[in-house]
């Protein structure tokens, strides 16, 4: 009864009156699954908008429509912004099981995971300058060389920050086609040498407007641009 009650608010209420936010989780919490990723949709589109919990939500929606493979893009989606969160993961590898595809799944992150966050400059900054002043003020020999190696190590961290930040990350997408023929060329007329099936996880190459490259571990080839949805 609430959860009709909620449904019903959601749709006689002005535009305006509720946030898209609200609208869509009345309406989801309603079982009006379609209404409420409208919704989700929406919110995601305003600014401040906070993209993880959203494309979690989103990936829900498309789980009870019955939509496994663009679930298993949305929670792979919020995973790239919630790393640390076991709901999407948890659902995605339920998502996965429905669509009978065995993909790796995101962990949360590692314990040395923070030397690629900001915390990790300082750290080589403070190397670098200890090392520095080491080696200007010291005058013991066995002091002096322990500051060349501060001087060093914090050397060799800034150029892997540098390295770290500059290397371009592959791109990844899901197929959302049920069947998505892999040709050897760009081009309806090009040969099929393969297929993929919905929500199989593909490592995305060049492309041009309407295709796209991709390799997994079953093949390569050519994809139309449409059958495979980006995890950005």
């Amino acid at each position: 009864m609430i959860a009709a009650l909620l449904g019903l608010l959601a749709w006689l209420l002005p535009a305006g009156l509720l946030s898209d936010l609200g609208q869509a989780e009345a309406a989801y919490r309603a079982g009006q699954y379609q209404e409420a990723m409208r919704g989700f949709e929406a919110a995601l589109a305003e600014p401040g908008a906070a993209h993880g919990p959203l494309l979690y939500d989103l990936g829900n929606c498309a789980y009870r429509l019955g939509d496994y493979a663009a679930a298993a893009l949305y929670y792979r989606r919020a995973l790239l912004r919630l790393p640390d969160r076991d709901e999407p993961r948890f659902n995605l590898r339920l998502a996965q099981e429905q669509l009978g595809v065995q993909a790796p799944i995101p962990g949360p992150r590692g314990v040395f995971d923070w030397l690629d966050r900001a915390p990790a400059l300082w750290l080589v900054a403070w190397l670098q300058a200890a090392g520095l002043l080491g080696l200007l003020l010291l005058r013991r020999t066995a002091l002096r060389g322990l500051a060349l190696l501060l001087l060093l190590f914090g050397l060799l961290g800034g150029l892997q920050q540098v390295l770290r930040r500059t290397a371009t990350p592959p791109r990844y997408g899901v197929v959302q086609a049920q069947l998505a023929p892999l040709r050897q060329q760009p081009g309806q007329e090009a040969a099929v040498q393969g297929s993929l099936q919905a929500g199989e996880v593909v490592e995305v190459g060049e492309g041009t407007e309407q295709w796209l490259f991709v390799q997994n571990a079953r093949g390569s080839g050519w994809v139309e641009h449409t059958a495979v949805g980006l995890v950005d």
